[in-house]
């Protein structure tokens, strides 16, 4: 975590090789993990790593043994030949080897100390033996024993012993939950060999703050880095290509991290729950961006979807509350369900013109959302799109839509007008709730359904036009509508059935129910209808 070097990008474009490698005590340097040519073929920031091995090629874990009561330290390591690795305990004690029954099994041994005391255990493997470091079995880690067994407390315990760890030669770093629950690690040195770090191999290591991966990996899988929630710096180098799920979720102290070319999907929750991430740059060679992959990214501002992506996944910046602003280019055609809900402070979304389906609650509680042009190619709005957008003001319903669905604009609250086309023919359940300040919807005439509480509580509201092939109102689709001076049914053939009495709730006592001529008799007559009889009016009644 150490900054040594800091150029500008005018600067490195003029350079000709990268800076002298770094010396470190009982470390030789082995690279930068990014060659000068990489880095001005991106020309844009990079964290850039010095990568390092021991010097005497062993691989060592520094422990720290505080309680008289646990000195039988247990380790699992795994050897590709028999008697391949020789064990030192760094307690004065004889070197260890020992012998596996095939190249796929580990080895649990244990070593017994004498004193409480600060300890350095060191491998070393015979340069034709690979050396693997804990189990390959899901909560199994490098002192070994499933976590839900009667091991649990000396296993975490022994986990939280480890506090460096320096690799040397030969070491596979595609294990599963090697250091998963070290929650005092500190420092993790990794030498270049391994391709890939496997799943959980760093899974909750509390207390590490920095790393850098080196160049000859080139695939992080599933969970690598879960729940580090003290690492603040990572450098990737380039190359990598598979980077699996969930690699940085809940990295809540991640304040920059800097993704390669070599990337071209940003995997599902790949930053999710990295509050202090303020700003990513997606690089143009991604086409896809994962489920959740930046959700509840609260501090996230800044960030750009390059032409490239073509598609969005479910919930990618759901609760990125500091985002108010974002432009997704024509090249994208498929958004999936919460891409913005609960961004509190979005103020301004420019859409691909080549969306046809805003999904279900793509806005969901967007409280700052003022306005949105819907582009002329969507045929499908999900219900609670817009569900509290309290900012928003105006709105476009393009002409291939069909369904206003349920919860559609629940809430909200300055939503001032709205134009239904006539390719609209339902309006679902809550569309319009508590939409308070709309005053003015022009319905489509080939509506024929209006669901439960369509737009119960618009207080705002002064008439509404009911077209002709409703055939029946649901419960409390008009209730509370205060302020409502006019419900024009006048061009209705047969009288429509009113399900319950509650459909015009708090009706005011100077609205009007306005009805064809023919038809008034039998519709003060009606089932429930004939609680307003004193309400309905025949249009030719109706002073123009």
């Amino acid at each position: 975590g150490t900054l040594l070097y800091s150029y500008t990008l005018e600067e490195i474009q003029k350079m000709n090789e990268l800076p002298p490698l770094p010396e470190r005590n009982g470390l030789i340097c082995q690279e930068w993990n990014w060659s000068l040519e990489d880095i001005k073929a991106h020309n844009r920031r990079l964290i850039v790593g010095a990568t390092y091995i021991t010097d005497d090629g062993k691989t060592r874990l520094y422990i720290n043994l505080d309680d008289e009561n646990y000195l039988t330290m247990p380790i699992i390591f795994g050897q590709s030949k028999t008697n391949a690795v020789e064990v030192d305990w760094g307690d004065d004690s004889p070197v260890e080897t020992f012998s596996s029954s095939s190249s796929s099994s580990k080895l649990q041994i244990y070593h017994t100390y004498s004193n409480v005391g600060e300890y350095i255990i060191t491998f070393n493997p015979a340069d034709n033996c690979d050396l693997i470091l804990g189990n390959q079995y899901h909560d199994c880690n490098v002192v070994g024993s499933d976590k839900y067994s009667a091991y649990t407390a000396r296993r975490g315990y022994y986990s939280n012993r480890i506090f460096k760890v320096h690799f040397g030669k030969n070491v596979q770093l595609n294990n599963t939950d090697s250091f998963e629950g070290c929650r005092n690690l500190k420092e993790i040195i990794l030498s270049k060999g391994s391709t890939a770090i496997g799943s959980s191999f760093f899974r909750e290591c509390n207390d590490l703050r920095a790393i850098i991966i080196p160049s000859s990996v080139k695939e992080l899988q599933s969970t690598v880095f879960y729940n580090c929630i003290n690492l603040k710096t990572v450098s990737l180098p380039n190359g990598i290509d598979a980077v699996n799920s969930e690699v940085f979720i809940y990295c809540k102290n991640l304040k920059e991290l800097t993704i390669p070319n070599s990337f071209t999907n940003i995997v599902i929750n790949l930053c999710m729950g990295c509050n202090s991430l303020s700003e990513f740059v997606i690089p143009n060679t991604v086409t896809t961006i994962g489920n959740a992959a930046f959700a509840s990214c609260y501090v996230l501002r800044n960030i750009i979807i390059p032409n490239t992506v073509t598609s969005l996944g479910n919930s990618v910046f759901s609760n990125c509350w500091r985002i108010e602003k974002m432009v997704l280019p024509s090249s994208i055609n498929s958004v999936g369900s919460n891409v913005f809900s609960e961004c509190y402070n979005l103020k301004t979304v420019v859409l691909s013109e080549n969306l046809s389906i805003i999904p279900n609650s793509m806005f969901y509680k967007c409280h700052d959302l003022q306005k949105v042009i819907i582009p002329d190619g969507v045929t499908d709005i999900g219900s609670q799109a817009f569900y509290e957008c309290r900012s928003l003001q105006s709105v476009n319903i393009p002409s291939g839509v069909q369904n206003i669905k349920q919860s559609l604009f629940t809430n909200c609250n300055s939503l001032l007008e709205v134009n239904l086309p006539e390719s609209v023919v339902s309006i679902e359940y809550g569309a319009f709730q508590y939409c308070s300040s709309l005053s003015n919807i022009t319905m489509s005439h080939n509506i024929t359904s209006i669901g439960n509480s369509a737009f119960s509580n618009c207080y705002s509201l002064l008439e509404i036009f009911v077209p002709s092939g409703v055939s029946a109102l649901n419960s409390s689709v008009f209730s509370n509508c205060t302020n409502m001076k006019k419900y024009d049914f006048s061009e209705h053939m047969q009288v429509p059935t009113l399900s319950n009495t509650n459909v015009f709730n708090n009706i005011p006592k100077d609205c009007q129910i306005i009805v064809p001529n023919a038809l008034y008799d039998e519709w003060i007559a009606a089932t429930n209808w004939s609680n307003y009889a004193d309400r309905i009016v025949k249009v030719s009644e109706v002073e123009t």
